[in-house]
């Protein structure tokens, strides 16, 4: 049976998920840390996280909270609405062209 090492595996990860130097690192330091320290970084990660998300969107990056969500989805749809839009006056305007309506 083939057994991977432990740098085997961490190669594939930052391969699969193209992470640079510092990525792979972090990986590398948080999996060789006891399980008590672990945990508490994880604990440490998640209120950072959550502190994060309390902060809002400045249009810069990743969106961060729901609302910042929303507002994408809704720009999104607006910029469609006028795509549709613009099809349905370009047929129309095809079919003045060709004589279809005056």
């Amino acid at each position: 049976m083939l057994t991977q090492t432990d740098d085997q595996i961490i190669a594939q990860l930052v391969e699969k998920y193209s992470m640079n130097d510092d990525q792979r690192r972090v990986m590398q330091i948080f999996l060789s840390m006891p399980d008590k320290k672990r945990q508490l970084v994880a604990e440490a990660f998640f209120a950072l996280h959550n502190a994060a998300n309390q902060i809002p969107d400045l249009g810069v990056g990743t969106p961060t909270t729901a609302s910042s969500k929303d507002h994408e989805l809704k720009a999104y749809s607006q910029e469609l609405d006028a795509q549709e839009k613009d099809a349905s006056l370009s047929a129309t305007g095809s079919e003045n062209i060709r004589g279809g309506k005056n």
